[in-house]
Parts: structure tokens; C-alpha cells; sequence
């Protein structure tokens, strides 16, 4: 954990056949900027593409999404938790 700054996290997963045009982090990470500096929070840096990796717990829920997915409807978050029972009773669905 860091103690110097607090650092937000967020994973977009998508089927690897996937493609984008050139420079499409640009939108999302533009948009997740704004969204936290509308707060009146100032953002330092921001970190994005597409080289990210899952643990093995993140892995294990995203087969579980693809499994289960209607591939025809949009991706609705169901707030996934990964942690201890006392962490899951501070976090809303």
C-alpha cells in the first residue's frame, strides 16, 4: 500500500481478438480524469494501456463473466469483490 499518494485502480478486460483504432486509452483515461477532478480532487498522473495483467482471483471472475455474458447486451458492473468477509460488509453492490 502506498502511503504517499492514494491510487485508484480500475481493469478493463476485453477478448483478446479485440481491436482498437490508434489511441483509443486516450477517451477512457480522459474521462476517468475529469470524473475525479469534478470532485474538486486534483489528478497527479495517470497510468493507461492495454499491457495490464489480472491475478489469479480477478482471472478466475472475468472466465467466470465471459462464460455467462450475453455478448448482445451492454457490461453492467456487478461490483466484484476480492478480499475478506470484513472487507465485502464495507463495499455496496
Amino acid at each position: 500500500m502506498n502511503t504517499k499518494y492514494k491510487v485508484w485502480e480500475c481493469k478493463i478486460v476485453v477478448p483478446i481478438d479485440s481491436v482498437f483504432p490508434k489511441g483509443f486509452d486516450l477517451p477512457p483515461r480522459t474521462s476517468a480524469i475529469e470524473t475525479v477532478e469534478i470532485t474538486g480532487v486534483k489528478v497527479i498522473s495517470c497510468f493507461s494501456g492495454w499491457g495490464g495483467d489480472l491475478t489469479t482471483g480477478e482471472e478466475r471472475i472475468v472466465d467466470e463473466d465471459a462464460d455467462t455474458m450475453d455478448k448482445n447486451k451492454p457490461f453492467k458492473d456487478p461490483v466484484h469483490l476480492i478480499g475478506t468477509e470484513k472487507d465485502k460488509n464495507t463495499f455496496r453492490n
